[in-house]
């Protein structure tokens, strides 16, 4: 696999469920800077690695954070029905 060239801004993930889990891994595997992520509720600490991600909070955390300052990734996964997310 070729590596993608370095974010220069740190990483915000946007969940912290199982695909968060997995786009982790691979911000990690490109050495990209990881401020933390934004999901509805603090995971649980058997489920997230808080040392290497931590929770910056739930939505409205977001309005805190510059958007010039970091890259924002999609890590919603879905479960079931997707209509609503489709409209977002």
């Amino acid at each position: 696999m070729t590596k993608a060239a370095p974010s220069a801004l740190p990483v915000a993930l946007l969940g912290a469920g199982g695909h968060g889990r997995s786009l982790l891994g691979a911000v990690q595997d490109l050495a990209w800077p990881l401020r933390g992520c934004i999901a509805p509720e603090r995971p649980a600490p058997d489920l997230w690695p808080h040392a290497l991600c931590p929770w910056l909070g739930d939505d409205a955390a977001l309005a805190a954070l510059d958007p010039a300052s970091l890259r924002l990734l999609n890590a919603m996964g879905a479960v079931g029905p997707t209509g609503l997310r489709r409209r977002v």
